[in-house]
């Protein structure tokens, strides 16, 4: 990830060219069209991440209407960053299954493939949560 400089009225992303960066609006603002359409103007988030999930062609051209500087993630990095993201979640869901009454006695494998499917929730203080049978809820932080 590294910084970069935008004048107005660059063109920062042009349609059908195949894309291997996205971006992150730190400061100023982008006009995003579509087939010489203006689409919306966007003064902060991420733009060019399809082109990076789907290695696909760029969807959108997007130009910077005021002077930007943006933070530009590369395809490699991105990916990389994605995949030690799920390595540890998932590590982190298969210590919490192993603690667990419930769970603690599996072995690695059916402890691994059960932490690989576990999803995160957060619940506001003070919120009822609707338990639905279909799903088994563990705590990790706080109290019920």
């Amino acid at each position: 990830m590294y910084p970069i400089e935008v004048p107005p009225g660059a063109v920062i992303i042009r349609q059908g060219d195949l894309g291997s960066i996205m971006y992150v609006i730190q400061e100023g603002s982008v006009q995003v069209s579509k087939d010489n359409r203006f689409v919306r103007t966007m003064k902060s988030g991420v733009f060019g991440e399809l082109a990076i999930l789907h290695q696909a062609e760029r969807t959108a051209s997007v130009r910077a209407i005021q002077h930007c500087y943006l933070w530009a993630i590369e395809r490699k990095v991105f990916c990389s960053i994605m995949i030690e993201t799920a390595r540890e979640t998932t590590a982190s869901h298969k210590r919490h299954l192993k603690w667990s009454k419930r769970f603690g006695h599996y072995g690695n494998t059916t402890l691994n493939r059960l932490s690989e499917v576990c999803a995160e929730m957060t619940i506001d203080s003070g919120r009822m949560l609707k338990i639905r049978p279909q799903y088994v809820y563990l705590i990790t932080k706080g109290e019920v």
